[in-house]
């Protein structure tokens, strides 16, 4: 249990649902959240995924946070639209390599454990009417390519907010 963390009293540990300038450690479901987003650009709290506290707890013992550390787009799953055969595959490509997932479809937020998260286009005008209207009945972010290009190039996730088309 956490009352084995060897360097810290069990009176030291506490759990809080928000960000704060306290935190030490942001345990990371999705890397692209505002949250992690926030806890990247700070030098006191650690982004790690859940599976580092699991470990942690389970061997009595701190793990190291640089094994445990998300990867660009964990917990994204990305789609795209109107974009020609080649730069699809590229996107695809560096999705999976920054450790999201790429779906050619647009998928609904009930279907497994998380439906589509960005839907990334060219522009609105060369994409798919249908997939922009279910993006937009759904809540998902409908982001430039420009996004993607601009996070992996920063080594983390950017602000959609300036990237929404």
């Amino acid at each position: 249990d956490l009352h084995s963390f060897p360097t810290r009293r069990s009176s030291d540990l506490r759990w809080e649902a928000d960000l704060t300038t306290a935190a030490t450690h942001l345990l990371c479901g999705a890397a692209f959240s505002a949250k992690s987003r926030g806890a990247a650009c700070s030098t006191r709290t650690r982004l790690v995924t859940p599976s580092w506290l699991w470990v942690t707890a389970r061997e009595a013992a701190r793990q190291p946070e640089a094994a445990y550390r998300p990867s660009l787009l964990h917990g994204a799953r990305v789609s795209v639209s109107g974009m020609p055969p080649h730069l699809k595959a590229k996107v695809e490509e560096v999705v999976r390599r920054h450790g999201g997932e790429f779906t050619a479809s647009l998928l609904h937020p009930s279907h497994g454990r998380r439906g589509t998260t960005q839907l990334l286009v060219v522009s609105r005008e060369s994409s798919s009417k249908e997939k922009l209207e279910a993006a937009a009945r759904w809540g998902v972010p409908v982001l430039s390519l420009r996004w993607l290009a601009d996070s992996v190039a920063r080594g983390r996730c950017g602000d959609p907010e300036r990237y929404r088309r």
